[in-house]
């Protein structure tokens, strides 16, 4: 048993077991005194959802409390663990990744950016084949051709 609802950001620099009371008191130390760690203010969620015409529903997988400290690098990292996870546990079930979309926040625009903007799909393979005939289109994607798909609505919001 641990406590939740600490940020991810300093939460796993201190003990979150419910072991004992003297533990208890200094983690409660720890969010109310020094402001070391911090509850969660928002929460960073992955979806999963199959690209389909039927049966669409997107399914959190992942919730994560934030105290809105943590910068692009870190969520990176966040980014590579799911990305390298993903076809081991879960493509099995559902498919290979395509797509990670943002809500336009820009802390994850840019961990996404860095993540899914630095590999060329190799020449002859599937995802090659469907991007080269679109004309002046970024050929660039992430591990495992993976592409990014920001939020249509931020878009348009900046227009």
């Amino acid at each position: 048993d641990e406590v939740g609802d600490l940020c991810r950001e300093h939460a796993p620099n201190h003990d979150l077991t419910m072991k004992d009371i003297p533990t208890m008191q200094k983690l409660a130390h720890a969010v109310h005194e020094t402001k070391t760690c911090h509850y969660g203010v928002e929460a960073t969620v992955f979806l999963l959802g199959p690209l389909q015409s039927t049966n669409y529903a997107a399914i959190p997988f992942i919730v994560s409390p934030t105290c809105k400290t943590e910068k692009w690098p870190q969520l990176a990292s966040t980014l590579d663990l799911i990305m390298d996870l993903y076809p081991i546990y879960i493509q099995p079930y559902l498919g290979p990744l395509f797509m990670t979309s943002t809500d336009g926040n820009s802390v994850f625009h840019t961990a996404q950016h860095n993540r899914l903007t630095c590999y060329t799909p190799p020449v002859g393979s599937a995802l090659y084949i469907e991007l080269a005939g679109l004309l002046g289109f970024n050929m660039t994607c992430g591990k495992n051709e993976a592409v990014m798909g920001p939020d249509p609505k931020h878009v348009v919001k900046r227009e």
